[in-house]
């Protein structure tokens, strides 16, 4: 369990009201062509929980929240926080199929409408009647004061989901201290200026980087626009320097868009995330879009590991510890592979109502990771992939990741995936799934694939596809894929 602290931190609506005061004219949001400022905004948050409350919302509360405009959406999350209730961030399949969350929750914030919802306890229905109703309100210095509460550091504050990259999604809560943690250490990660506040985001609050990196800018009084993916680089010049957050494949399909016709965006930094990032992406961003591209190995669980700087990939945050170590725990030598242990001041101490995982994952104030890796050299680590995804080939250990990587960086491949599956004898036999956009590639894949597999495999099976199964992040879902071709090889 995480450890008990007496200090106490403010909520995320507490620089709305500095900025409330200060530079009440200024724009905090803007989302499709509206612009709310910090008063605005100031009184939405103000109303909004002053209606909760009246719903009966109170501490300790978990509240789901489904919500496709961002800024009620924003709203909604600060009053909670103020409440101090934990947000989980909804979608539409959550309130329409029996899911692992909705069970968990003791109040809903929900556009959507069924049968199955209005019978829920507490639930508060978002209709153009509630928007209203929350933006019709004056709000005073007395009103500012809800705004600025502090809660124990310990308190967790929202709760979000893994990835999913195995079938079975995970919850985890992130604490008020974490969540400080991880807004704090933003800058110093992507060494941003003051000016690169601002930010663009495309993603909903699902993603944790749409949360953390809208309070850093709130923080500092700067400007949030909500933004479709393809209206990305129209609102990023809106804006003197701002930053925003890409997934891979997304980062992909940008470089090459007609969005960056009127030419380079060097006042906008990019921080990448949901997987690995080919050499080609690199210089095509940074050739077309913006030098200020960065990376990240994170996961929900401990937030920031390693960023990718100037000197290389793989440097470990200051606040951050890692082990390497074998099946049975114990440690491996410098330069050796094993699992990766991390610890940081950023992280989770449990998976919610997981009790077995908790234990297998969370040991002694570290985080044990699926993923195997090495460290190079003092302060940096090379991360090889998961463990349930390294392959046996006949009793042959061989690690994807490294060889992957050489096969993104061939011209025309978006994606590359190795898998290990049997065949008719029972035998692991090596099958590769190439991702591009161009079927003409295929032709001649094999042979060059052949030539960058020396020294790990002498024979192979090639599948070249035009998209793999991903998650929401984005994340190659190895599992889906591996079925999909097992049920191939089997039929």
């Amino acid at each position: 369990m995480q450890p008990a602290r007496d200090d106490i931190i403010p909520t995320g609506a507490h620089p709305v009201a500095r900025w409330c005061r200060e530079t009440p004219g200024a724009i905090a949001i803007i989302e499709n062509d509206v612009s709310y400022s910090y008063l605005m905004l100031a009184k939405s948050i103000v109303q909004t929980t002053r209606i909760l409350m009246a719903a009966g919302l109170r501490q300790g509360m978990i509240v789901g929240i489904e919500c496709n405009v961002q800024y009620l959406h924003l709203v909604l999350i600060l009053a909670c926080e103020i409440l101090g209730a934990v947000h989980v961030c909804l979608v539409e399949h959550d309130l329409t199929q029996d899911g692992d969350l909705l069970v968990h929750c003791d109040f809903l914030c929900a556009e959507t409408w069924n049968d199955r919802i209005s019978k829920f306890p507490r639930v508060l229905r978002l209709s153009p009647e509630f928007v209203a109703q929350m933006l019709a309100v004056a709000v005073q210095d007395d009103d500012l004061a809800l705004l600025e509460r502090a809660y124990p550091a310990a308190d967790i504050v929202r709760i979000g989901r893994t990835s999913g990259t195995t079938g079975r999604p995970k919850f985890v809560g992130c604490s008020r201290e974490s969540l400080k943690n991880i807004v704090d250490v933003i800058p110093y990660m992507l060494k941003f200026y003051d000016t690169r506040r601002n930010f663009v985001s495309i993603y909903p609050f699902t993603l944790m980087g749409t949360y953390s990196d809208t309070l850093l800018a709130l923080r500092s009084g700067s400007t949030v626009i909500y933004s479709a993916g393809e209206a990305l680089a129209a609102n990023a010049r809106k804006l003197p320097a701002c930053h925003t957050v890409l997934l891979v494949r997304d980062a992909a399909d940008f470089s090459i868009s007609e969005q960056i016709r009127d030419g380079r965006l060097d006042r906008l930094s990019i921080r990448l995330i949901g997987g690995f990032v080919p050499p080609a992406l690199w210089a095509a961003l940074r050739q077309a879009v913006t030098t200020n591209v960065r990376s990240a190995y994170s996961m929900n669980e401990t937030s920031f590991i390693t960023t990718n700087d100037d000197d290389g990939p793989g440097k470990l945050l200051p606040d951050v510890s890692v082990r390497i170590v074998d099946d049975t725990g114990r440690d491996r030598s410098p330069g050796e592979p094993g699992i990766i242990l991390a610890r940081t001041s950023r992280m989770a101490y449990l998976y919610l109502w997981d009790e077995i995982e908790t234990n297998r994952h969370f040991v002694d104030g570290w985080y044990r990771t699926s993923d195997v890796g090495y460290v190079s050299e003092p302060g940096r680590l090379v991360v090889l992939g998961r463990a349930d995804e390294m392959l046996n080939l006949g009793g042959i250990k061989i690690a994807p990741h490294p060889i992957e990587e050489r096969i993104r960086a061939i011209d025309g491949v978006t994606d590359a995936v190795l898998l290990d599956l049997d065949d008719a004898f029972g035998i692991s036999a090596l099958h590769i799934v190439i991702e591009r956009d161009d079927p003409a590639l295929d032709r001649h894949m094999e042979a060059r694939l052949v030539h960058l597999l020396v020294g790990h495999a002498t024979s192979f099976k090639l599948h070249c596809v035009d998209r793999l199964p991903r998650t929401q992040m984005g994340k190659v879902q190895r599992n889906l894929l591996k079925q999909s071709l097992d049920h191939r090889t089997v039929a």
